[in-house]
This record gives C-alpha cells, sequence and structure tokens, in this order.
C-alpha cells in the first residue's frame, strides 16, 4: 500500500494533485460524504493491480441466519446501504455460477442514485460468494462459523478513482449496516 493518498493526509504525495471533477461521484465517494467524512478528487491515482481490502463483521446469528440475511433481496433491501439517508429500493439475486446480482442504491431525497450489477463465479452455499462486477474488479464474502457466532469477510479489488481508505470504510459501513440490521430482525 505505497503511494496511496489517505483521508487523513491528502497533500502527502505531490503527485496526487487535487482537482474538481465533472463526473458523478462514485459509490466510494458518496459512502464517504454520507460517514461526514472528507472528499478528495485527484486526477492520478496510483494503480491498485494486485491491491486487495479486506472488511470484516462478526453476528451473534447461525450460519443459516447470516447466510440468508446477506443473500436473499428481501432482507439485501433492509441494509444494503451505508446510512440512513440511503436506501436500497430493489434487489435481485441469481444465487449461482453465472447468475446475476443486482441492486439499486439512492438517496431518500432523490438526489443520486445508481445500479450496482455483478455476475457470480462461483458459490458454495452458507460459505463463500465470489463475483466479478461489472467493472471487472472481483469481490469474495465469506462465512466462517466461531461458536455461536459468524465471521463475514469481504475481500474486493478496489478501483483506481478513490483512495482506498475511502473505498474501505464505505463497503465497511455496509457490512455495518448489515450486521445492525441482522441483530434487530
Amino acid at each position: 500500500m505505497t503511494n496511496i493518498p489517505t483521508l487523513e493526509s491528502p497533500r502527502a504525495l505531490p503527485r496526487y494533485t487535487r482537482c474538481a471533477s465533472t463526473r458523478e461521484p462514485s459509490f466510494d465517494t458518496l459512502a464517504a460524504r454520507a460517514l461526514g467524512k472528507p472528499v478528495y478528487r485527484y486526477k492520478k491515482h496510483a494503480t491498485h493491480t494486485n491491491m486487495k481490502v479486506t472488511i470484516s463483521t462478526t453476528v451473534n446469528a447461525s450460519i443459516e441466519k447470516a447466510w440468508d440475511f446477506y443473500t436473499n433481496p428481501e432482507h439485501i433491501v433492509k441494509w444494503n446501504f451505508a446510512t440512513d439517508d440511503w436506501q436500497c429500493p430493489s434487489a435481485s439475486n441469481d444465487l449461482r455460477a453465472g447468475g446475476k446480482y443486482a441492486v439499486r442504491m439512492e438517496a431518500k431525497d432523490g438526489s443520486f442514485g445508481f445500479d450496482l450489477e455483478a455476475i457470480y463465479n462461483e458459490v458454495e452455499i452458507g460459505k463463500m460468494l465470489k463475483y466479478t462486477m461489472s467493472d471487472n474488479r472481483t469481490v469474495i464474502t465469506t462465512f466462517e462459523q466461531n461458536g455461536e457466532e459468524v465471521i463475514i469477510t469481504t475481500v474486493f479489488d478496489p478501483e483506481d478513482q478513490n483512495p482506498v481508505d475511502m473505498q474501505q470504510a464505505g463497503w465497511q459501513a455496509i457490512l455495518d449496516n448489515y450486521a445492525r440490521k441482522l441483530m434487530e430482525e
């Protein structure tokens, strides 16, 4: 993780120049804004070709309940957003190799929204999901029973438009929301 700017030190690496962007904000930018973190735009980012980002949470549930809440569209719409001013109004999930995962995420005030789609490469029911998003980044989520708890870990390829720590914070906020909503069930 060398030469990657952080939210704490955006000017630490002089070759990264802050600039305004005319394109719509990415998922990771929106997540950072929702979390109240500063957002920095850079003309150039380090290439994250071999980097993987890991997030994790632990829930006090059976593996069956944790899996169902994570993969069932009826539940996905309850948790698949970083903050309460966002929502996931629709989700579909064809849970098999070659199947499609699709969700819609949007601000509740209607100011912005986007669709996220992926195709499953591998599915091991109750254990692991591996999919490729439409931008060719790979995501692997595992479920591990640990006594009365389940550890859910996601490893993903970062994109190169936003700082890695901002992406990690956004994905972690969504996974934390999953755990919170699961415990409310």
